[in-house]
């Protein structure tokens, strides 16, 4: 009887030790929110109750100075970021797309080179965000000219200015995944264009028990996208896992 109470009270005590508090703040591009963190957000608020989850969107480089001045406890970001002085691990690398209007005919079995994408007007991010360094980099190395149509931080704009016949936009695929779901726009791979994500965190602050579960929830939520063939462009570089103690 007594064994069975101490190990009555050793599980409340685990259980209480590992019950997250506090607030546990969320960088991650704007570009991921249809298929990555809205599906994050709605699991980490129901498994934490007690919890607050603050998520800060952006581009990469915007994440990237929200984690060095401690805004942000865990990051969501590209690799083309530098990583210093952050812990950093590569979960998967994804093919880029090119978006544009149903009737240009892009189809995701059909992918579209770099040279021939040129010749289109193109809505891009700004420089130096490191998607425009991906794409620049990539038209140097064909010998081809960018055509800027027009430039934006922020992917939703860049989807509503396609729509509106303004050029081909160059993103992840989680940011066309809805409306190329819901027929607005027409998807083709990029040849030879990828992008690596990252799972990263300070090294100088420890992280707290709501962190750690957001962290491990990131990682399983990528994971599960990416096996499920949900973002079929990406493929897994390492399974990112839970963090030690």
């Amino acid at each position: 009887m007594l064994m069975s109470i101490v190990a009555s009270i050793k599980e409340d005590v685990g259980a209480h030790a590992a019950e997250a508090f506090g607030t546990v703040t969320l960088g991650i591009p704007s570009a991921l929110q249809e298929l990555l963190t809205t599906r994050v957000v709605s699991r980490f608020a129901k498994q934490h109750p007690k919890a607050l989850l603050r998520v800060r969107e952006g581009t990469s480089r915007d994440i990237r100075d929200g984690l060095a001045s401690g805004d942000v406890d865990i990051a969501f970001l590209s690799a083309e970021e530098p990583s210093n002085p952050f812990e950093c691990r590569t979960l998967l690398t994804e093919t880029l797309v090119a978006i544009a209007l149903p009737d240009d005919g892009l189809t995701m079995t059909r992918p579209i080179s770099v040279q021939s994408l040129c010749y289109n007007p193109l809505i891009l991010t700004p420089y130096p965000n490191s998607l425009r360094t991906l794409i620049d980099r990539a038209a140097a190395g064909v010998g081809a000219e960018v055509r800027i149509s027009v430039e934006a931080d922020q992917s939703t704009l860049m989807l509503d200015l396609v729509q509106q016949g303004l050029g081909y936009a160059i993103l992840p695929y989680c940011a066309a995944h809805e409306p190329l779901n819901a027929g607005l726009v027409s998807v083709s791979p990029i040849e030879n264009l990828h992008m690596s994500w990252n799972i990263a965190f300070s090294k100088e602050r420890s992280l707290s028990t709501a962190a750690r579960s957001l962290y491990a929830l990131l990682s399983s939520e990528a994971e599960q996208l990416v096996l499920q063939q949900q973002w079929p462009t990406a493929v897994l570089t390492a399974r990112a896992g839970q963090l030690g103690s």
